[in-house]
């Protein structure tokens, strides 16, 4: 389950972003493509697939009883996303007390990889009950 932090996203809600599922360090989320994420040429737009790619490294960097916000973030670009639906798996590549390093990978329905996420999560507090 995900903390209020990440459920109460407004954002990743607006966009339409669905939580698959979650575990400590790990996140899987999914995105429709719908037209109105679309950008000028009729692929989904990078803003849109960076902001899947952000919603899902959050959700994993805020798991297991940790706050955590972005130290930074990266996203290399490999394919586009032309139909149907973006699925993000974000997991814990290395970590220790305050600092988290978080990889996402972004696949189309083809279980092709359109995007990689690199990004450093700081470790503010435990999340209070």
């Amino acid at each position: 389950m995900a903390d209020s932090a990440t459920e109460n996203d407004r954002f990743a809600r607006w966009l339409g972003i669905q939580l698959l599922e979650t575990s400590p360090g790990r996140a899987r989320t999914c995105l429709p493509i719908r037209d109105e994420l679309r950008n000028g040429i009729g692929t989904a737009h990078g803003g849109a697939i960076f902001a899947l790619a952000d919603y899902t490294f959050a959700v994993a960097a805020n798991s297991g009883g940790r706050l955590a916000v972005a130290l930074s973030a990266s996203i290399d670009f490999l394919r586009p996303g032309l139909e149907g639906s973006l699925t993000a798996e974000a997991a814990e590549i290395s970590g220790n007390r305050k600092v988290g390093h978080y990889q996402v990978k972004i696949c189309n329905d083809a279980a092709e990889v359109v995007a990689v996420f690199t990004g450093l999560a700081y470790y503010k507090a435990p999340v209070a009950d």
